[in-house]
């Protein structure tokens, strides 16, 4: 199972990719909207965790990309949305949304948790 981050945070980037990757899933990730989405036509992950701000571009802007060449992709998108703009987001294929405060840890459970259910067939 293939794990492409989206976001402008090194740090963030590097946690999850260490934990995805000790849990014996692929992964990679980029640091802006162009180089996200030269990843995602050459990686072709099952899964995207998207930052909702990005150098380049917007997060909204890149999942509509990713969902026109993919519609099947799941798409986690986090950063600071509110919540207003979740039904939005969801409208337009984000999978799951993590809002201001997310914990690393709970943002892996529930990657893991889709992770599973798309290998089980339940997605």
């Amino acid at each position: 199972m293939k794990v492409l981050i989206i976001d402008d945070e090194m740090n963030i980037c590097l946690t999850l990719k260490n934990i995805l990757e000790d849990e014996g899933y692929e992964c990679d990730f980029a640091l802006d909207s162009k180089k996200g989405m030269n990843k995602f036509e050459s990686m072709i992950p099952d899964i995207v965790l998207l930052d909702v701000r990005l150098d380049g571009s917007n997060g909204i802007d890149l999942l509509k990309d990713m969902k026109k060449l993919r519609e099947d992709i799941i798409v986690i998108i986090g950063g600071v949305i509110p919540a207003q703009d979740y039904e939005y987001l969801y409208e337009n294929g984000a999978s799951a949304i993590f809002g201001p405060g997310t914990k690393i840890p709970e943002t892996t459970i529930l990657l893991l948790k889709l992770i599973k259910e798309r290998l089980s067939g339940k997605s």
